[in-house]
């Protein structure tokens, strides 16, 4: 049982070398980096892209709260217009 142990991990370890021969660790830091500075650019720019369409959906609801208050302000103004032009006459 401990040879067959013993043989196995001998494999493990040579495979584990003959990969490192193959690819230098400097090709896998820089694979891995690569692909860590990707996601994170990738995070970073959806998370500005939501701030900045929250904060446009944002303005165009106060924009439209304003033109709504102006809207019945002008209503009202007109209302009242007629309203005095009945009692005057």
């Amino acid at each position: 049982m401990n040879g067959n142990l013993i043989e196995l991990y001998l494999r493990v370890y040579e495979s584990y070398t003959s990969f490192f021969t193959i690819v230098s660790f400097e090709a896998l830091l820089t694979i891995f980096a690569g692909g860590a500075a990707t996601l994170g650019g990738a995070y970073i720019g959806a998370k500005k892209a939501g701030e900045k369409s929250v904060e446009a959906v944002n303005k165009q609801i106060e924009y439209d709260n304003k033109l709504r208050k102006r809207e019945e302000y002008e209503h009202h103004l007109k209302r009242l217009q007629i309203l005095l032009d009945v009692t005057v006459k």
